[in-house]
C-alpha cells in the first residue's frame, strides 16, 4: 500500500484486487469514510499503466537486458503544467522586467519541478523539458532585445 494524504494505491498479486477492494470499502465504512467510486479502478499493470501523484507507472522492457522493469516518469499532465508555468513567466507582458529577475523565476520553477520528479526514470523527460525551457527562454530574450539570432550579453541591465 502506498499512501499520500487522501490518495491511496494498493499493489497486489493478480486476482486479489477485487477482494482487497471489498475489504477496503468495509474498513472505510466502519470509520464513516467513503471510497470515491469514480476514481477507483482495478488495473492489471502487466497490460496497462497508471498515474499516481503526478507520475506515470508502466512495465517496460529493457533494450539491452530485455528484462521487464517498472518504468516511472513524470506524467504528461505534470509535464504540461511545467511548460504552462514557464509560458506564463516568459510572455509578452514580462519583457519590460529585468532579464535577471525573469531568468531567476524560470530557474525557481524549473528547480522545484525537478526536485519533485527526480525520483524516477526521467532522464529522457528531463532532457525534453530542459530543451523546451531553453528554447522558450532564448526566444523571449531575442524578442526582449530585438535580436533574431546569435549570442549577446543580456545580464547587463
Amino acid at each position: 500500500m502506498v499512501r499520500y494524504a487522501d490518495d491511496l494505491l494498493i499493489l497486489c498479486k493478480p486476482g486479489q484486487g477485487a477482494g482487497l477492494q471489498t475489504r477496503l470499502k468495509r474498513w472505510l465504512e466502519a470509520r464513516k469514510l467513503k471510497l470515491n467510486e469514480e476514481k477507483t479502478r482495478l488495473v492489471d499493470t502487466r497490460k496497462e499503466g497508471f498515474e499516481f501523484l503526478g507520475f506515470s507507472v508502466a512495465w517496460r522492457q529493457g533494450m539491452k537486458s530485455k528484462r521487464r522493469y517498472p518504468h516511472v516518469e513524470p506524467s504528461a499532465k505534470s509535464q504540461a503544467k511545467l511548460r504552462n508555468k514557464v509560458r506564463e513567466v516568459l510572455e509578452v507582458r514580462t519583457r519590460n522586467q529585468p532579464a535577471v529577475a525573469v531568468v531567476r523565476k524560470v530557474d525557481q520553477i524549473n528547480r522545484g519541478w525537478a526536485t519533485a520528479f527526480h525520483y524516477c526514470n526521467s532522464t529522457h523527460v528531463f532532457s525534453n523539458q530542459q530543451a523546451f525551457v531553453r528554447n522558450r527562454l532564448r526566444r523571449w530574450l531575442w524578442r526582449k532585445y530585438s535580436r533574431t539570432h546569435g549570442l549577446f550579453k543580456f545580464f547587463t541591465d
